[in-house]
Order: C-alpha cells, then sequence, then structure tokens
C-alpha cells in the first residue's frame, strides 16, 4: 500500500507541474498595449503605395512598397511603427524593444520593395482590431523636408 501512495503521489505532482508549465505557455505570451494617440501625419507621394500582402498568426505581416513614380526613394528597414484604431482616432502601440536595424533599402522609379515584419518582439500579440502599419522613407536626393509617411491598413480577426 505505501508503494501505491508513493505513485499516485508522483502522478499528482507530474500533473501539477504539468498544469503549471501549461498555464505559463497560455498567459505568458506578450500582447500589444495601445499608448498615446497618433499624431502622424501620413504624406503620401503620387505614385507610392504600401500594402500589407499578408499577415500570419497575429504576430507579423508581409509588406509591399510600390513606386510607379519618377522619383528615387530609400528608407531603413527597422523603422516602422504599428497603431490601432479606436473609435475613429488612431493610437500609436507600445514599442518594448526599440531599436533601429542597421539595414536601408532603396526603392527605384518603377520597383518595388517587399519586407516581412515580425513585430512580436516590440508589441507582442495583437488582439482583434483595425490596425496600420506607418513606415518612413526619404526621397534619394537627401534634401531637408523630403521624409515622407506612408502606412497600410490591416485587420485582425
Amino acid at each position: 500500500m505505501n508503494k501505491r501512495k508513493r505513485i499516485i503521489f508522483r502522478i499528482v505532482i507530474f500533473l501539477l507541474l504539468l498544469a503549471f508549465v501549461i498555464f505559463i505557455a497560455v498567459t505568458g505570451r506578450k500582447k500589444a498595449v495601445v499608448g498615446i494617440e497618433s499624431t502622424v501625419i501620413l504624406q503620401v507621394p503620387d505614385g507610392v503605395t504600401m500594402e500589407v500582402v499578408e499577415t500570419s498568426r497575429k504576430r507579423r505581416a508581409t509588406i509591399t512598397v510600390h513606386n510607379s513614380s519618377s522619383q528615387h526613394y530609400a528608407g531603413n528597414a527597422g523603422v516602422y511603427c504599428i497603431e490601432k484604431e479606436i473609435d475613429g482616432v488612431w493610437y500609436i502601440l507600445k514599442d518594448d524593444n526599440y531599436s533601429i536595424a542597421d539595414e536601408t533599402w532603396s526603392l527605384a522609379p518603377g520597383g518595388s520593395f517587399s519586407q516581412e515584419l515580425d513585430w512580436y518582439d516590440h508589441f507582442g500579440i495583437l488582439s482583434k482590431g483595425h490596425y496600420r502599419i506607418v513606415k518612413y522613407l526619404f526621397e534619394k536626393k537627401n534634401e531637408p523636408g523630403l521624409d515622407i509617411c506612408i502606412a497600410a491598413e490591416f485587420d485582425i480577426k
């Protein structure tokens, strides 16, 4: 009988540990937090568009920027933010891991640029709602005041 109690005790301890691990795995996922109201002013030049091509598991998306203008643009792959629309107002999501990647890209006239954004480390898992990704570009002329801010909207269901 004593041996049977030890086996039952070990099974109970194992089940409790298993339940604890499952609880941590389910509740431990980082979730996006809405921050301050956005003050972004979109400055979209004629011929430049951005679209969200695909979203995956509420934590990443692929964007494509198209340039059908005669201007040459460039940007930094790591410079973007995500905003959530609530009651018609855009709010910036808090970035828990702000950093700027050193990878730049060039967008020639008639060209396109695609990028996969994995925002989990920065913003967490996005809840249901209407969002937009905001990217910053600049004209290759490097003249002051020519920064451009474009956005693409998407939904998490």
